[in-house]
């Protein structure tokens, strides 16, 4: 269920008007529970629909970072799920926020 609305929230973040109506919504601290969460599907669900929500809005890529995100993704660059590093690797190379350029920067991760 969680990996599904993941995905419903990926896809409405697509249009440029959704992206601040759902980034206001809660939908942010939900995302990062699910980052959270044991079941790797859905985290890199979660993890993809941050970064729709990121894409072309700054606001949005500063509001991930204060929603904690920042280390719950590099985490998930950890995990034996290849498709949920490709979407962490995703959200940092086309919508990058502070946190991760100063990660990618320290070595921490290097996805760009």
């Amino acid at each position: 269920m969680q990996s599904a609305a993941a995905a419903c929230i990926c896809n409405l973040a697509a249009n440029i008007n959704s992206k601040e109506i759902i980034a206001t919504s809660g939908a942010l601290e939900v995302l990062v529970q699910v980052l959270r969460s044991d079941n790797q599907a859905a985290a890199a669900q979660a993890a993809g629909a941050l970064w729709s929500l990121c894409v072309d809005n700054d606001m949005n890529k500063q509001r991930v970072a204060d929603a904690g995100a920042i280390p719950h993704l590099i985490a998930l660059l950890h995990a034996p799920d290849t498709f949920a590093q490709s979407q962490v690797c995703c959200m940092c190379a086309f919508a990058p926020c502070a946190a991760c350029v100063s990660a990618s920067s320290h070595g921490i991760i290097s996805c760009f």
